[in-house]
């Protein structure tokens, strides 16, 4: 009998030894499986990357790659942060690199710096490395040293994933989380890690430390690349820390390195996000930290344009469309008219046909008078359907497109009917659906002779001349078909419209409101808090980054 129970215990321990084998084997086949078809999509992704010198599509090929293996290495090693900066505009701009990027930029908490200290004495890659700046603790990157022999270039991130084959690099910017008269010691770390100021940082050239800025760097030894890791404050340096009855702030540095506060809730919680394919941590609000740190137009926008082979500066303030002469003596500046910034704004919308331009012309000039009589009129709408498609995309006008489309509550249409009848205009007229009430199109009628030739819109903002409009759809918060808006006293939490098959769906009232500004074509208007969301839904996911047209022998044919 105990023969046989000795038998059994090895059995079982036979066993469990060639379950854990298979499923560690399993575990790696997969990451190696992952890993290879991430890199397969980075190809992918670079096809769709503009260039504009001749060496941006190696940058950015090592760019992706580092970026890749700084969230392979971050997903190891349980590494908590979150792209920022230019990398996260480009996350909000295309849903990847910025085609003129040099480098990535991260964020981390100030303290889990330590963490990253541990983490760069290990031998994980012969590629790549992590330096962190040995002064990171130093909030004022002025106050830290470079060090020039430890390969430490650096003094504004807290440390740097470096690429040493490629020579690029992933910034790692910090946040704090006290303040720096309040400095807390821990044990067992290198005293110059909690000074807060950068410029009290010093650098540390005999171990590569050649930056003050950031917290720690992952270096590519290999390719001469890396990533910063910066530090993000959740608390202003400059002011006492208040624990009590104070909303949860975190401090960063803006783009000139200035003390730059916001809500710890537009960080916190992390959520997984896709930049060019790659799988990061983003915010929790990244849009609004990006208005917060660049402005609205920074979203839809680069300040870095291709010009004449070469990536340079762009100087307006996309905001206002402001041309500024500058002299010696005096500096000018003269506001765009209405002609001139309709024109600038073409020159990045592509065409293909022969009449595509004028059509373009008169689709833009349209929205633009009418963002100018909704925000006389004090009109609530938000823009829809393909216009929207077109925001998401580009951030703007779609060069086929052969109308624009926006959307305002059923019941405010009622503010159209008296808009209407009102001399506001010697271009554009408003014609409204006299059967705007009755909810279902096929139960609306033509008034041909009344110049209504449409009936799924509740109304049109027309060119008088060209005819070309603005469709104006309703949406209803209540179901048309299963209650009405006087049975239903409260508001309702969803909305409902028409699909593209004009069958009703409904979806949650939060994507659409609160309404946030945006700039379509780089016209002030009204979008939805959820673009992405609406768009996904209507039109399916692949209509995020892909056309349903494309250009062929100068006609747009469908894209398949």
């Amino acid at each position: 009998m105990r023969y046989y129970q000795i038998f059994i215990a090895i059995t079982i321990g036979f066993i469990f030894g060639i379950v854990l084998t298979f499923n560690n084997y399993q575990t790696f086949s997969y990451s190696r499986i992952m890993l290879a078809y991430t890199r397969n999509s980075i190809e992918k992704v670079l096809v769709q990357i503009p260039t504009c010198t001749p060496d941006d599509g190696a940058r950015q090929s090592a760019l992706l790659h580092t970026l890749l293996q700084w969230s392979q290495f971050a997903q190891e090693h349980n590494i908590r942060y979150w792209i920022a900066y230019k990398t996260l505009l480009g996350y909000a701009q295309r849903d990847g690199l910025l085609p003129n990027a040099l480098d990535v930029d991260i964020l981390a908490m100030a303290q889990d710096t330590s963490r990253l200290a541990e983490l760069r004495t290990l031998n994980f890659s012969s590629d790549y490395e992590l330096k962190v700046h040995p002064q990171w603790f130093i909030v004022e990157k002025t106050r830290r040293s470079y060090f020039d022999e430890e390969g430490i270039d650096f003094v504004g991130p807290n440390a740097r994933f470096v690429n040493r084959k490629d020579h690029v690099h992933i910034n790692i910017w910090p946040m704090y989380d006290y303040h720096p008269n309040q400095t807390r010691i821990e044990k067992n770390m290198h005293p110059q890690w909690f000074i807060v100021e950068k410029t009290r940082r010093s650098y540390f050239d005999e171990e590569g430390i050649d930056f003050v800025g950031p917290n720690a760097r992952f270096v590519n030894r290999k390719d001469h690349v890396h990533i910063n890791i910066w530090p993000m404050y959740d608390y202003h340096p400059n002011q006492t820390r208040i624990e009590k009855n104070s909303k949860p702030m975190l401090t960063e540095c803006d783009r000139n390195y200035k003390w730059k506060s916001s809500p710890k809730e537009w960080t916190f919680p992390l959520q997984k996000c896709l930049l060019s394919r790659i799988n990061v941590w983003c915010p929790a609000e990244p849009e609004k930290i990006g208005v917060h740190l660049y402005g609205q137009s920074f979203l839809i926008k680069s300040p870095i344009e291709c010009i004449n082979g070469t990536w340079k500066q762009s100087h307006e303030d996309i905001s206002t469309i402001e041309m500024t002469t500058m002299t010696h003596t005096q500096t000018t500046t003269t506001r765009l008219s209405d002609e001139e910034f309709i024109e600038k704004v073409l020159k990045s919308v592509p065409t293909c046909e022969s009449d595509d331009r004028d059509r373009q012309r008169y689709l833009l000039h349209g929205l633009q008078a009418w963002s100018q009589l909704a925000e006389k009129y004090n009109i609530q709408y938000w823009i829809s359907y393909g216009t929207l498609v077109g925001f998401t995309q580009r951030g703007g006008l779609l060069p086929h497109d052969l109308d624009t489309d926006i959307m305002i509550l059923f019941n405010d249409t009622r503010k159209l009917v008296e808009v209407s009848k009102l001399n506001f205009s010697s271009t554009y007229e408003i014609k409204v659906q006299p059967q705007w009430e009755i909810a279902e199109e096929t139960k609306r009628s033509y008034f041909r002779k009344d110049g209504i030739n449409f009936v799924a819109p509740n109304a049109r903002f027309i060119h008088l001349k060209t005819r070309y409009h603005v469709d104006i759809f309703p949406a209803y918060d209540f179901n048309p078909i299963h209650a009405n808006k006087s049975t239903e006293m409260k508001q309702s939490e969803n909305l409902t419209i028409y699909d593209i098959n004009y069958n009703w769906l409904s979806y949650p009232r939060s994507w659409t409101y609160p309404l946030k500004t945006c700039y379509f074509s780089e016209i002030k208007l009204l979008c939805p808090a959820e673009p992405k969301q609406l768009v996904a839904t209507i039109y399916g996911v692949s209509s995020l980054t892909k056309s349903d047209r494309k250009c062929a022998n100068g006609s747009w044919v469908r894209n398949p």
